[in-house]
């Protein structure tokens, strides 16, 4: 026994010695605020999407549906920094400009060196947020019953919902003084584009986190027979649907 805990702590040092890193001089400086893009999830009919994409929690007074969105990867500082002519450095470059992403307090990083390689790290600064490339112009939500009195089965129902989510709008607009502007809180059927401007990522690495939370206080007669479709019409022009039956996405 012994013996064999003597093996597994050389075994504990090699390792750690194969995966310390060291500090050298070489560094990079970014006025980017965001550190990597993503793309909406897409859900293909007849398959199963990567990830759940609403999840629904109903009390008798009140109902939350949370949306988690992300999808493919589009580009991310580090691509600039190692590869700065690829196509994704390019994209992050052009998210960049186009939501006007450039803190006058630069972030600075530093490559540490190890056994494998090695990597960039962080040491100071503010590009830490994960965000959406692709921008909502408006979200819209339907279902396929009776509402409530005045809304019927497919009208518009945004005017009913509140909408709660992270931004970077009003952060990069204030010129990057003060980061409580981060989360926003409006009426579904009152944002407009530049709320979005834009919607921050919550949870890429692990799926689930909840990047927008649509919540009711009218709560629909026998609403597990509605089927909710939510409709993200984006500054392109496509719009991508979710829908599922309320029963499915209900927490438990």
């Amino acid at each position: 026994m012994k013996k064999f805990s003597i093996i597994l702590a050389i075994a504990a040092m090699t390792a750690s010695c194969l995966n310390s890193s060291k500090k050298t001089e070489l560094t990079f400086e970014s006025n980017s605020t965001v550190n990597a893009y993503f793309k909406f999830i897409r859900v293909e009919e007849n398959k199963v999407p990567a990830h759940t994409v609403m999840v629904a929690d109903i009390t008798a007074e009140n109902m939350v549906i949370m949306l988690s969105l992300a999808g493919s990867h589009i580009g991310s500082i580090y691509d600039v920094i190692d590869n700065p002519t690829s196509d994704r450095a390019k994209a992050f470059s052009e998210l960049q400009k186009k939501y006007n992403d450039f803190n006058p307090t630069p972030s600075l990083f530093r490559f540490y060196s190890n056994k494998s390689g090695g990597k960039w790290q962080l040491e100071s600064g503010n590009c830490i947020y994960y965000a959406y490339g692709e921008q909502i112009e408006k979200i819209s939500i339907t279902s396929s019953a009776e509402w409530a009195a005045d809304y019927p089965a497919g009208k518009e129902l945004a005017p009913l919902f509140t909408a709660e989510f992270g931004s970077l709008s009003e952060y990069i607009s204030s010129g990057f003084d003060d980061n409580s502007y981060i989360i926003r809180k409006a009426i579904v059927s009152e944002l407009t584009a530049a709320d979005f401007a834009p919607l921050l990522e919550s949870d890429w690495n692990i799926y689930g986190g909840t990047d927008i939370a649509l919540s009711t206080t009218t709560i629909p007669d026998n609403y597990y027979n509605h089927t909710i479709t939510i409709a993200l019409t984006l500054d392109t022009g496509e719009v991508i649907k979710y829908t599922d039956r309320l029963a499915n996405i209900m927490l438990w």
